[in-house]
């Protein structure tokens, strides 16, 4: 029988705790035989380092390291360095997988395919969210077609949920970036790809009640944004990727910044005062002269920042969090 090829599971850690057993349990855990799990402590305050370390003793596959603490992209930067496996995945220590995330997104790739995405569950203070394409989903393997799905799902935005070929990834992340550092690296590889799958199943679960986690900070640094999205944009241009309205995405993002001031129960006088920051620092009064958009909420948002109505904004997000929490009751 031909042993299967090696998986490296990257996993950076710090201050984690509280969710180390979760996450290294359910990455033990994997049907698939052949793993080695690289855990780095980013220089951790409280008692991660004696929790990997136990774990470390009751098996052969967890290889733990420490380094001194330089942030998230630097220590994944070090585990891909240390990794030996022909295929590199990595997991955030405050989250979990499905026992057979590694088995299912490995056959997949043995079908010829560079890179290979899951669909994740949205773990919230109310319910669980399984993240997946609308009906009617096909995968018919075109790059073209692919990176959309995985636009639409904003899968590329994360390095966790997927599969990667070591042997195609180019460049490490960068370190010198705030935020955006993962698209920038998954860009990269995706300039080595020929064939994306997304694997229409959510295997992946993602944690978002945690305070101060790796990937779940409300951004600061604002015109990052803008970058991001051009960034992409020529991307798609130089793959032949036609997205109708890419530009939605700008306003989503201008949105997605004040939902979370909203869900983290900010005054009405800090939302405001967060959407002029927004406007001018963020370079979305720019945005909104020269992209225009379609659908009724990406509208409003570019009329709101056209005519200098933080209010609307409020509205919108207050009326759409209703909507979501009465069907959530139902």
């Amino acid at each position: 029988m031909v042993q299967k090829e090696l998986i490296s599971i990257i996993i950076p850690v710090y201050n984690g705790e509280r969710y180390i057993r979760r996450c290294l349990d359910s990455v033990l855990n994997q049907t698939y035989p052949n793993i080695e799990i690289i855990v780095v402590d980013d220089g951790s305050k409280d008692g991660s380092y004696s929790i990997l370390k136990e774990y470390q003793e009751r098996s052969n596959k967890i290889r733990v390291f420490t380094k001194p603490n330089g942030g998230v992209s630097s220590t994944r930067n070090f585990g891909i360095e240390k990794a030996t496996g022909q295929y590199v995945m990595f997991v955030d220590i405050d989250d979990f997988v499905d026992h057979s995330i590694c088995d299912k997104l490995y056959s997949k790739i043995c079908q010829g395919f560079d890179f290979v995405v899951c669909g994740h569950t949205k773990i919230n203070n109310e319910n669980a969210l399984n993240m997946l394409p609308a009906e009617g989903f096909e995968n018919d393997g075109v790059f073209q077609h692919q990176f959309r799905i995985l636009l639409d799902q904003a899968a590329i935005y994360t390095p966790w949920g997927k599969l990667f070929k070591k042997q195609l990834i180019s460049k490490g992340f960068n370190t010198n970036r705030s935020i955006g550092e993962d698209l920038e690296f998954n860009i990269a590889y995706f300039k080595s790809c020929n064939q994306l799958c997304w694997l229409n199943e959510a295997l992946y679960f993602y944690d978002a009640t945690v305070e101060g986690s790796l990937s779940k900070k409300l951004e600061s640094s604002l015109n990052s944004d803008i970058q991001l999205c051009e960034m992409l944009e020529e991307f798609m241009r130089e793959k032949g990727v036609f997205y109708p309205n890419f530009n939605k995405k700008y306003y989503e993002k201008f949105r997605l910044h004040l939902q979370r001031a909203y869900e983290q129960k900010y005054k009405y006088s800090e939302f405001k005062a967060l959407f002029m920051h927004l406007l001018s620092e963020g370079g979305y009064w720019e945005v909104s002269k020269s992209k225009t958009t379609e659908g009724f909420l990406n509208k409003i948002t570019r009329f709101s920042i056209r005519h200098n109505v933080p209010s609307l904004t409020y509205l919108i997000i207050f009326i759409k969090k209703r909507i979501l929490k009465k069907s959530d009751t139902k």
